[in-house]
């Protein structure tokens, strides 16, 4: 798919033009339609959603991350109130021009105690709120393409931690500087993108934080989990690099100043997989404290803040666009870590503060700005970031560059003090190969130099996986891989063989990530001890032992103690046919016996033993046995809800019915329980035929079914005797009874003795019945 952004757009009219758009949906909204808001009225009913939403901060001091504000939305509700922070329009004509249209406008509110960056975070929280609710279906479909199509699942594990990091910086500048106070408005409105969105999802539809991280991380992901040139740095051919490149990366740009001054044009065009083809032209208005541009406008995809494509234009007259450097170098890609501001999100920010490719444009009248403001950044993966931003001319580097200040600063002077030949004082120029000669370097220097000990143990304490250089006397060191894996528990593929089968090293690298146990020995990982203690990790460790241990049943039985049935997951075939480990978990928690061969499940005798222990076993029972008359007794016996699961023909068998309700002690008994929400009645599983067997209604209205009579068939519930029964027990039964018998003085008179509230399902010609009032009364 190929899209191309030749965007010539006078934002201040934009704006205004959306402003009165809105102003004249709310009208049409309140039912007026005077002027042009007729002209929207039917578009308002097919495809226009607008709503508008007012934050408040949240007060409790346990709130999790991303739940710093309470929104309320107000659907079409005629426009923004004086209380809204943020409202937005949302046209959705995908079907109509393939693209959807979204703008979003935030609206400054400070209370007379609030300070501006206060004002601000709200504001943007509130912004990506009305995102998030405006787009929700359109963001599960979108996220079900791109989840379906690409590796983003691999990813997780980044971009939480990534996640964690940014917000741990924000959490510890207080005073934050400038670039961290814009980071912080940009987590803002994706905590409401997410928050939004979850106020606005149907159930089973509905994303998750995770979800969106992966969303917003689209562009750095091939990088963070594609690494194709690994073990193979030398013998690239150019053919083979072009394919490459033709495969993998996203878009191209150019620029063109036209002869004499006369314009400048801008050209941008993206390529990408057919499960990007839902787009949205997004128009998002800010007007935050001391921002130099106060609108955008940019193609974009759902449920992520930045373009992605990279094409934007901004109301102070600057126009960005990114386009992609691919990275050919595995040792670069090696020193990717989640220890930084993701590149696409810290980037534009445009005028709104949000992520994209040049975080900064809304602080920056002019290009140069922006540039300043990125290198003026205390953080030492971001600072690394700018310097591959300003390598290829202004455009925005591919993807998250990990190399750090302090590497790069320690390469330096060690090179100076020792050989002088490097003598760059910043890792920023021109050429936009300096990323490859750094990443290279500790490949190119001579051994002595790759061996000295306090080198390694600095670059590992920048990026665990630099262990990948080091000598094999340097990867044999205990102490200083401890030090890689404890930056990157992914380092322990580069240990030494003997310290793969380290228990204490193998158990520090698991705590980081259990995906480390992939480069762990087979020896370690079919130690018990070992796996006894990987246990408390989680019980996902368990999917790494060896296959003797699989096959363990008191292991397992400790691990379902301790994480629940989803162990079982992990369990050989042969132990999850034994019946022994099955009797012993059953009973802890009924959900194991979905991980129960189909040889168990069928047979009688064992499945007998689980329904004494469980009543409700009987829905994981082969389903010929749901039709066996002895184990489906002894399963109602034990759990009246087990009906539920009992065959149908049995269930349609009157003897077998009363058989039912003469056995389980009491009826009321199983009122007390719930199936869905409701209340548990046996008569509500009964065929339809037996429930206009006089027998069956009476027998569970004497044994305390509140609800038989509503299960009745129409003629049972004019039957005077049977309804007087019922009433007498249960006096708001009167309500299932027949119009006749409702009318009935006889039999309002005997629901209405056992309960006042049978008066409310009276007739009402006896409402005035002084013999009935006098009952009532006394």
């Amino acid at each position: 798919m190929s899209t191309a952004s030749s965007l010539q757009l006078p934002l201040q009219r934009r704006a205004l033009l959306t402003l009165q758009l809105a102003l004249v949906l709310a009208s049409s909204l309140q039912g007026t339609a005077t002027g042009p808001s007729s002209e929207f009225a039917a578009e308002v009913e097919s495809n226009i959603s607008a709503l508008s939403a007012e934050c408040s901060p949240r007060l409790s001091p346990l709130r999790a991350p991303g739940t710093d504000f309470h929104c309320q939305l107000r659907w079409g509700s005629g426009g923004p109130s004086k209380a809204a922070d943020a409202f937005g329009i949302f046209e959705d004509t995908i079907a109509e021009t393939s693209w959807a249209t979204l703008r979003i406008h935030g609206l400054p509110r400070r209370a007379e105690s609030e300070s501006d960056g206060m004002s601000d975070q709200r504001m943007s929280f509130a912004a990506g709120f009305v995102e998030g609710a405006l787009t929700v279906e359109r963001t599960w479909q979108h996220r079900l393409s791109y989840f379906g199509a690409t590796f983003a699942e691999k990813a997780i594990a980044f971009v939480e931690a990534n996640d964690a990091y940014v917000r741990e910086r924000i959490a510890a500048n207080s005073e934050l500087e400038p670039f961290w106070a814009e980071v912080k408005l940009v987590w803002a409105q994706l905590d409401g993108l997410v928050a939004g969105h979850l106020a606005a999802c149907k159930p089973g539809r509905c994303l998750d934080r995770r979800s969106f991280l992966l969303l917003n991380a689209e562009e750095d992901l091939s990088n963070i989990i594609h690494k194709p040139f690994k073990g193979a740095l030398e013998g690239w051919t150019a053919e083979e690099a072009a394919e490459y490149t033709r495969k993998t990366t996203h878009c191209s740009a150019i620029v063109r100043l036209l002869p004499g001054n006369s314009d400048l044009l801008l050209g941008h065009n993206t390529w990408t997989g057919y499960y990007s083809m839902l787009r949205v032209l997004k128009e998002i208005d800010l007007p935050l404290f001391g921002a130099r541009a106060a609108d955008s406008v940019f193609p974009g995809y759902f449920g992520a803040l930045y373009s992605g494509d990279d094409f934007y234009a901004l109301s102070s007259g600057l126009a960005v666009q990114e386009t992609t450097n691919s990275v050919y170098n595995s040792s670069t890609l090696a020193l990717i870590s989640p220890s930084s501001v993701p590149l696409l999100l810290s980037g534009p920010l445009q005028l709104l503060r949000q992520g994209g490719t040049c975080m900064g444009d809304s602080l920056a009248a002019m290009p140069g700005d922006s540039a300043k403001i990125m290198s003026s950044s205390g953080d030492a993966s971001f600072t690394s970031r700018s310097w591959a931003r300003k390598s290829v001319a202004a455009a925005a580097a591919t993807s998250v560059v990990a190399t750090t200040w302090l590497m790069w600063e320690l390469w330096k002077r060690t090179l100076r003090r020792r050989s002088g030949l490097l003598a760059l004082s910043r890792p920023c120029g021109g050429d936009a190969r300096a990323g490859a000669l750094f990443s290279s370097l500790c490949l190119s220097l001579g051994w002595a130099l790759r061996s000295d000990r306090a080198l390694v143990l600095e670059g590992v304490r920048s990026n665990g996986l630099a262990l990948e250089h080091a000598p094999e006397p340097r990867r044999a060191d205990r102490e200083l891989v401890l030090v890689a894996i404890s930056q990157n528990s992914l380092a322990l593929e580069f240990a030494a063989v003997d310290l793969r089968a380290d228990m204490e090293v193998v158990l520090e690298a698991a705590k980081g990530s259990i995906e480390a146990l992939n480069f762990a020995s087979e020896t370690i990982l079919g130690d018990r001890v070992f796996v006894r203690r990987l246990l408390r990790l989680g019980c996902g460790t368990l999917q790494y032992a060896s296959e003797i241990l699989r096959a363990d049943r008191d292991l397992f039985l400790e691990a379902v103690g301790l994480w629940g049935p989803e162990a079982l997951d992990f369990a050989s075939e042969a132990l999850l046919a034994d019946p022994v480990l099955f009797r012993r978990v059953v009973g802890q928690d009924l959900g194991s016996l979905r991980y129960a061969s189909q040889q168990l499940l069928g047979d009688l005798a064992q499945m007998m033993e689980f329904v004494r222990l469980q009543g409700l076993a009987l829905q994981y029972a082969s389903s010929s046995l749901h039709a066996h008359r002895g184990l489906a007794l002894e399963a109602v016996r034990q759990d009246g809800r087990a009906l539920q699961y009992v065959s149908e023909a049995l269930r349609g068998d009157l003897d077998f019915m009363l058989e039912v309700l003469q056995n389980v002690g009491s009826v009321r008994w199983l009122t007390l329980s719930t199936v869905g929400g409701e209340d548990f009645s046996a008569l509500s599983f009964a065929s339809a035929a037996l429930l206009g067997e006089r027998r069956l209604v009476l027998e569970a209205v004497r044994r305390g079914d509140d609800r038989a009579l509503s299960f009745a068939s129409a003629a049972l519930r004019a039957d005077p005797e049977l309804v007087i029964e019922a009433v007498s027990r249960h006096g708001p039964a009167l309500q299932h009874a027949s119009a006749e018998l409702r009318a009935d003085l006889r039999v309002v008179h005997k629901a209405v003795r056992q309960s006042k509230v049978a008066l409310r399902f009276a007739a009402q010609e006896l409402l005035h019945d002084p013999e009935l009032m006098m009952a009532v009364s006394t």
